[in-house]
This record gives structure tokens, C-alpha cells and sequence, in this order.
């Protein structure tokens, strides 16, 4: 009876499982791109006198703003427009032509007065409701204001009525990605890069907007197309990367991303998401390269010490080590949560290198830094567990249970000690109550059913013996 008691014993082997250590790699990689430059230039520039198509009896002023204009000494002007101007009347700009209302906008624009440019522009189209190069002026001014509904109203009129100049169809664009009409922003702009095909706005534009519709293949032609022209730019190298990784393209990902790197971009994020690249491969000399630097530029602790939580488990020693090392570096820029996970950390090595006492010294560390460092105190019971020492094993599972994310590896290192003292009945209550907590754990199904018959069977022993 004794030798079953023992074979079946034998079999319980309680396992316990580390959760989400691979995350810092399985996790969505995030590229920072560069940020587009918009330079929203003027559609036209203020027209002159033989531009503007001004009535008669504005010929004497128009003959005085001429000169001003053609210098564009734009104050000057404004002082002789404000002088034809009634300021006590309800609309100042009534007796003007159109002509020469949108002249004045346009200087008030180049002034910076933009309500009252936007009222002579208004005040145009009142007398003139198809007059293009209003809508384009108002369309524009709108759009500097961010008010990107009503810029759009009026650009699209423009382009309705006629309006054909690569600006005008690039503007449309920038609305539309604006208001998330990305269908129609890739219009637009192809249309602006028929009439200006180099535009660097229109091309940044429609690439932005080809990714947000997920056209993918297109958005990569077009880098690539970018990238003939100009190979030596990091952000398009970027661009391509983060399309890469869309299309689940790992190796085109990493070229684009070194390649960014080696022309300058030292973002955090990419350097990051360049190592986590490099670890998904296995190639882990240049992915802690990668890290290294990514510490001196003042990383988060936290990302480092999942990455720490990939290596330890996989047995990669040397490369934890040469992490370790760098956080060490900077060892007074850390919290102290923080430099308890590092002492954690440090304390694994230990162990994996044979050195028990410095690992015990570090966890006991870490432990007095954070009493609340549920990690530490799962690995000081187990090696607490391994000398015997279960007393003082169980009372560092009993902390560790009070934090909801150790809480089923704590019970479970209890459940072991309770096999190994031969205490069946309370090893099989903590493996209920695992698998209560945890109903997906059907591996612990076959250990219950063996500590179920280990505790029948010790029970039938007592009731037979003398």
C-alpha cells in the first residue's frame, strides 16, 4: 500500500506557470513616424488692378493700392483701403465690388485681421456667389482656422466652378483627411499630384491617406517610388516600415527600421520596436545593441523588464546580463519599485549561475525596497521551497496570494509545499480552489484526480491499520 502511495505520488508535479512572457515581443510594434509639415500657403496672391476687375469708379484707389500691392508693403495698403471705409456703417464692405472686396480680404488676410478678411471675402460672394478665387481665399482661411467643414463647403465650390490649380485639389485633400474622409483626400490629392506630381504636401498627404484605408500595396508603391527619388530621408524609411508591419511583412519591417536608424532616427519608440524585431527572429546581439541605446535615451524601466522577462525564462544569461548592467548605469534615475524588479532580475542570474547566497541577498533587498514586489516573493519562496525551508516558503506565498497577478502562482507553490511535507489534503484544497479560480486550467484536472485517490487511499490505510 505504501509503494502505490508513493508511485502515485510521484506523479503530481505541480508546475509553475509564468504568464505572458514573451508579451514584450507578441505585443503590436509602434513605429513613431515623423510629423507631416503643412505649409499652407496662399492659393493666389492679392490681385492687382488689372487683375481684380474693379468697376470705374474704383479706378482712382485701385490706382493708389497698385504700387503697394506689387511691393506687397500689405500695411500701407490696409491704411488707404480703411480710409474708403465708413466703420460706423453695418456693412462696410457694401459698396465695394466684388473685385475689390476680395482684394481687401486678401489684404486683411496678409495682415492678419482674419474676421474681417472673412467678412469682405463673405461680403464677395454675397454680390458674386460663383466668384472662384473667393471660395479659395475663405476655403483657406477656414482651413488656417480649422474650421474644416466650412473649408471644405467652400474649396469644393471653388473646384466645382471650375477652380483648377494643384493647391486648390491638394487643400481639398488635406479637408478631407482632416474630417476623416480619406476616400476623398486620396482623390483629391492624386488629382493636386496630376497638375504637381513633386509635391512633397500632396505626396505625404495621399501616402497618409492610403494607409488609413488600408491600401497597403499602394502606400508601399508609393514610399518606394519616394524612396528612388530620395533614399536618404529616415522618415520615409519609416513610413515604409510601419507598412510593412501592416502587411505582417517582419523582414521588410526591420530593413526599413535599420536603415532609418542608420540615417539618424534615434525615436525611442523605433529603436524599441527595431529590438523587438530583432528578438522575434532571434537575433539577439544586435536586439540588446538596440536596447542599450534605447536606455540612454531614457527608456521606461518597465519595458526593459519585460523584455528581461523574455530572456531569464529562455536561459539567455548573458544577454539579461548586458541589460542589467545598462539599467544599472542609471541606477539613481529609478524608482524604487523599479530597482526592487531590477534586484529581482539580478537575483535570477544569481540562481542560474550557482550563486545562492548573492541571489538570496538580492531578493531579500528587493523584498525590503518594495514589500509589495509579488515576483520577489514568489522567487525567494521557491528557493526558500528548495532548502526545506517551509515555513518560511509558505508565509512569502501566503504575500504573494494578496496581489490578484501572483495569486494562482502562489497557490499553486503552496500546493507543492503541501505535497512534498505529504500533506495530501491540503494540496488537493489548494488545487480546487486554482482550478475554481481558473477553469481553463484543465491541466491541473489529472493532478486533482491523483490527490484525490492519495487522500482516499491515506484514509483507508488509518482506517486499516491495528
Amino acid at each position: 500500500m505504501k509503494h502505490a502511495m508513493k508511485s502515485m505520488m510521484k506523479r503530481v508535479l505541480i508546475f509553475m506557470v509564468l504568464l505572458g512572457l514573451d508579451s514584450a515581443i507578441a505585443a503590436e510594434l509602434q513605429i513613431s513616424l515623423p510629423e507631416p509639415e503643412w505649409l499652407l500657403a496662399p492659393v493666389s496672391q492679392p490681385l492687382t488692378q488689372r487683375e481684380a476687375g474693379l468697376q470705374p469708379r474704383e479706378q482712382g484707389l485701385a490706382t493708389r493700392l497698385s504700387p503697394l500691392l506689387t511691393a506687397a508693403d500689405y500695411p500701407a495698403a490696409l491704411k488707404v483701403i480703411e480710409a474708403e471705409i465708413d466703420p460706423d456703417s453695418l456693412n462696410p464692405y457694401a459698396k465695394f465690388s466684388p473685385g475689390l472686396n476680395f482684394v481687401i480680404g486678401q489684404i486683411l488676410l496678409a495682415t492678419e485681421q482674419t474676421d474681417r478678411a472673412e467678412a469682405a471675402l463673405l461680403a464677395a460672394l454675397q454680390q458674386l456667389p460663383d466668384f472662384v478665387r473667393a471660395h479659395q481665399a475663405l476655403g483657406l482661411l477656414y482651413l488656417r482656422a480649422e474650421r474644416y467643414v466650412k473649408a471644405r463647403e467652400h474649396i469644393s465650390k471653388a473646384a466645382t466652378l471650375g477652380g483648377t490649380n494643384a493647391a486648390l485639389f491638394g487643400y481639398l485633400g488635406y479637408v478631407n483627411q482632416q474630417t476623416n474622409n480619406f476616400w476623398g483626400a486620396i482623390g483629391a490629392y492624386q488629382q493636386a499630384l496630376m497638375l504637381e506630381h513633386d509635391n512633397r504636401q500632396w505626396q505625404q498627404g495621399l501616402l497618409y491617406a492610403l494607409m488609413e484605408t488600408r491600401q497597403f500595396g499602394s502606400a508601399l508603391a508609393l514610399v518606394d517610388e519616394l524612396l528612388a527619388l530620395n533614399d536618404s530621408e529616415p522618415g520615409l524609411w519609416l513610413y515604409r516600415a510601419r507598412i510593412a508591419l501592416q502587411m505582417e511583412d517582419d523582414e521588410l519591417a526591420l530593413t526599413s527600421l535599420e536603415l532609418a536608424i542608420r540615417l539618424g532616427d534615434t525615436t525611442l519608440a523605433n529603436l524599441q520596436a527595431c529590438a523587438q524585431l530583432h528578438l522575434r527572429i532571434g537575433s539577439m546581439p544586435r536586439a540588446i545593441e538596440l536596447l542599450k541605446a534605447s536606455l540612454v535615451a531614457g527608456v521606461d524601466y518597465n519595458y526593459i523588464d519585460q523584455i528581461l522577462a523574455f530572456l531569464i525564462p529562455q536561459e539567455q544569461w548573458a544577454y539579461a546580463g548586458e541589460l542589467l548592467a545598462g539599467v544599472r548605469q542609471d541606477w539613481s534615475r529609478l524608482s524604487v519599485q523599479e530597482k526592487s524588479q531590477v534586484l529581482n532580475r539580478e537575483a535570477s542570474l544569481a540562481l542560474a549561475d550557482g550563486r545562492q547566497t548573492d541571489a538570496l541577498a538580492a531578493l531579500q533587498q528587493a523584498i525590503e525596497l518594495d514589500p509589495g514586489n509579488a515576483e520577489a516573493l514568489l522567487q525567494l519562496a521557491g528557493v526558500y521551497a528548495k532548502d526545506r525551508r517551509y515555513i518560511q516558503a509558505e508565509l512569502l506565498y501566503q504575500r504573494a496570494s494578496a496581489h490578484d497577478s501572483a495569486k494562482e502562482r502562489a497557490l499553486l507553490g503552496n500546493a507543492q509545499l503541501a505535497i512534498d511535507q505529504v500533506d495530501y489534503p491540503r494540496a488537493l484544497s489548494l488545487l480546487r480552489e486554482v482550478s475554481g479560480r481558473n477553469p481553463a486550467r484543465v491541466d491541473l484536472r489529472e493532478n486533482i484526480r491523483l490527490l484525490e485517490n492519495l487522500v482516499t487511499t491515506g484514509q483507508n490505510t488509518r482506517r486499516d491499520a491495528p
